[in-house]
């Protein structure tokens, strides 16, 4: 009778102890007996009624009560029931419809110990949804106690590490309402019958006894409003403490604005297992997209941080430090001025500033032109591309050219230079050790007509701007950072290394070109072995005051320390 199931799970209301018997060794050979607890099981108990009980007289083993139970493969006429102080011994088990669901026993109370015990209360007969009499596997009448009580089927200890927030679904034998109660209840949440914890810290727990285990008690509460308790415990444990989270850089900033604010890209943190600190100087933070602020913060992996800082009104650095528990990194806004003299300008690249340079995984495909001319320098070619990122001059980032593929093509609208009156500046690192190697270009058309040029091999550098004549300048190798200068003024061609100059008056006429390389040639001949940082192509000829004004700019801003005193000569 399926229909019936609810019902006879319903009245399962008392609790019942299996007993088995135990054998133990007196010490003389022999063995005593003693009955034991094996399970502990609900169920109901019927005495029988006058008419049953006078029928049961007549078996050869009389029967005085009835016991519905689940089924359980334990129970047999070997076993016997403690229900309180009262003991009755099975003598027939029948399992209801033989589906191992639920087991009719016929049992005789052999024992009270107190006869003013007497648990069982009215009952009342179950009816199955016809309204039918619902029957044993003897036809008789099925008489509970309509009491049912909810039973916790879920677990009762949790182990949780620290750091990690704990969520458990408590469950019971039906339909039942949650509560939750307890020393610790504030700590925890309850949604249904879902439970949460969130973490906690092992090193300062918020247990109401500091003990780091979270006591909780969870209430089902059935239809009828009988309830059931059950305790729960959550121990904390300990983790190594890891606040150092996985490394994360800022970048800096390189720009002649002043008093201007500059905000990062948020980064994510990563790599700790509990929370951290987070403090900065000289700066502001902005957590998880929140306001930005200067003031200290409790942060964990995942979330998001980006920083704010304004560039000074005087061009002195500003460095906004950001720690994260252990681990501290920095945000710099530093001056990178305009050149002295703009007049006439038509090309400037600077390396130290990211936003004009396009790369892609360090490759540089385009040298953006901060002149506002437009001349941007590309290179298509991945295996011709320098590389930006890796290496500094005075602190700041320059392009480095390999020496064998490395260069860079000017906009055919800079090809008209060389015809006419020109100055041209470069900073640059030659990786090529002094008296080795041969000529590298730092500037070179898809002739010879036009060329800017160190070779360390001979001790020189190598200009022209002539359809024939060369202007060599014997010069010593450095090991950090040149101004290579050259100026056409007429039929005259100033060159400059550093300050060490080279005046042809009648070194220079006007050059054509279709191409011009920066690096090496316009075809990628003679490559320039180095770094490159600044260039300044100006479409006249600069006076030597005017001169002298972009090379001191030149040498205070990549600290050119072989540049000392002034150009002497040359120029317009």
């Amino acid at each position: 009778m399926a229909e019936c199931c609810a019902s006879i799970v319903n009245s399962l209301s008392k609790r019942v102890a299996i007993q088995r018997v135990q054998y133990q060794a007196d010490g003389q050979g022999g063995f005593e007996e003693s009955w034991a607890d094996v399970a502990t099981v609900y169920a109901s108990i019927v005495p029988l009624k006058s008419y049953e009980r006078y029928q049961a007289m007549q078996l050869a083993v009389p029967i005085t009560h009835k016991v519905v139970m689940r089924y359980n493969p334990d129970v047999d006429e070997t076993t016997r029931l403690r229900y309180g102080e009262r003991i009755f011994t099975v003598k027939e088990v029948i399992n209801h419809e033989e589906q191992n669901r639920f087991l009719f026993l016929k049992v005789i109370e052999t024992d009270v110990i107190d006869s003013n015990t007497d648990p069982v209360v009215a009952i009342n007969s179950l009816t199955d949804e016809l309204g039918q009499l619902i029957t044993d596997e003897l036809d008789n009448p099925i008489d509970i106690t309509p009491n049912p009580v909810p039973i916790i089927t879920s677990a009762s200890n949790y182990t949780v590490t620290e750091g990690v927030t704990l969520t458990f679904a408590v469950a019971a034998d039906g339909p039942v309402t949650w509560s939750i109660e307890g020393a610790d209840e504030t700590r925890f949440t309850l949604v249904g019958n879902v439970i949460t914890l969130p973490y906690q810290d092992f090193e300062t727990p918020t247990d109401a006894d500091g003990d780091n285990v979270y006591e909780l008690t969870v209430r089902a509460t059935n239809a009828q409003g009988n309830s059931t308790a059950q305790a729960v415990r959550v121990t904390v444990t300990n983790l190594i403490d890891d606040i150092t989270p996985d490394a994360f850089v800022f970048p800096d900033v390189l720009t002649p604005l002043r008093d201007t604010p500059f905000t990062t890209e948020t980064i994510t943190l990563s790599g700790m297992n509990v929370p951290a600190n987070l403090t900065i100087t000289n700066g502001l933070y902005s957590l998880n997209g929140g306001e930005f602020t200067s003031a200290p913060a409790v942060v964990f992996t995942g979330d998001t941080i980006a920083l704010r800082a304004t560039s000074s009104s005087d061009g002195t650095p500003v460095v906004a430090t950001l720690t994260v528990g252990t681990y501290s990194t920095n945000f710099g806004i530093y001056d990178d001025p305009n050149p002295p003299v703009t007049s006439g300008l038509r090309l400037w690249l600077s390396s130290s500033v990211a936003e004009y340079i396009v790369s892609s995984g360090g490759l540089v495909s385009q040298w953006t032109d901060r002149s506002g001319n437009g001349n941007h320098l590309t290179q298509g070619t991945a295996v011709n591309q320098p590389t930006t990122g890796t290496r500094t001059l005075n602190g700041r980032n320059a392009l480095d050219f390999d020496g064998t593929n490395d260069f860079m093509l000017l906009p055919s609208a800079l090809h008209s230079i060389p015809g006419a009156n020109n100055t041209v500046f470069v900073v640059a690192l030659s990786d090529t050790g002094a008296g080795s190697g041969g000529a590298q270009a730092l500037l070179r058309g898809d002739t010879t007509n036009f060329q800017m040029q160190f070779n360390p091999g001979s001790a020189r550098i190598e200009n022209r701007n002539h359809t024939s004549t060369n202007v060599f300048t014997t010069v010593t190798k450095n090991a950090t950072a040149n101004i290579f200068a050259q100026c056409r003024n007429g039929s005259a061609l100033t060159a400059c290394f550093n300050t060490t100059q080279t005046v042809n008056a009648s070194g220079a006429n006007n050059v054509t070109v279709t191409g011009i390389g920066l690096g090496g040639s316009a075809t990628g001949t003679q490559p320039f072995n180095g770094l490159i940082a600044e260039v300044l192509v100006y479409n006249r000829a600069l006076t030597l005051a005017e001169a002298n004004q972009v090379a001191t700019f030149l040498k205070d801003k990549w600290n050119v320390a072989n540049f000392s005193g002034s150009y002497a000569s040359g120029f317009a």
